[in-house]
Parts: C-alpha cells; sequence; structure tokens
C-alpha cells in the first residue's frame, strides 16, 4: 500500500535532506512540475524522495539507472526539470533494496 503524504509532509522530506543540491532540486521540482504528474507518477515520486540521498543524486544526475520501472516517469520528470532530462554518463543499474 503506498502511503499518502500531505503537501506539507512532501515538502518536508524534499528540502529537509542532508545533500543541498537535492534540497535546490527538489524543491524546485515541486513549485515547477510536481502537480503536473498523474497520482501513479505522484506515488512514483514519493518513493523515490524515500531513498538515500547518494543513491537518489545518482539517479538524478544519470550516473546510476533506475531499475524500478514504475518510478522512471517521475525520475525523467525530475531531470527534464533540473535541465539533466535524458543524460547518463556510464550508467550502471541500481539495485536497491528500496525497489525490491
Amino acid at each position: 500500500m503506498t502511503t499518502v503524504l500531505t503537501p506539507g509532509q512532501l515538502r518536508w522530506r524534499c528540502t529537509r535532506r542532508g545533500l543541498l543540491e537535492l534540497d535546490i532540486t527538489l524543491g524546485r521540482f515541486l513549485d515547477s512540475a510536481y502537480a503536473q504528474l498523474d497520482p501513479a507518477d505522484q506515488a512514483a515520486f514519493a518513493e523515490l524522495i524515500s531513498l538515500e540521498d547518494a543513491e537518489l543524486w545518482a539517479l538524478i544526475n544519470g550516473t546510476e539507472q533506475c531499475a524500478a520501472e514504475r518510478c522512471r516517469p517521475a525520475l525523467e520528470a525530475l531531470r527534464d526539470s533540473a535541465g539533466v532530462g535524458g543524460a547518463t554518463r556510464n550508467v550502471v543499474p541500481l539495485q536497491s533494496a528500496a525497489f525490491a
């Protein structure tokens, strides 16, 4: 079952991270593009932000590839919003326990 986050909880999880780059990137995404996601992609985004900072940043900047098909549309929207859409270099599939 997917947990539905309130707007306040969502903002808190996006902007109170240990990596400033994520705070900025995720906060801007919430302000500019999150509302345009369909409910399934919003749930996938909530799943993405549950990842550890290093894992999530690697997915956003394209050094890792998301193994969870259900999260790819939300990740692509996030990458596009951050200006790194489609960017991949030396991609290694991410095998996170969070996506098991």
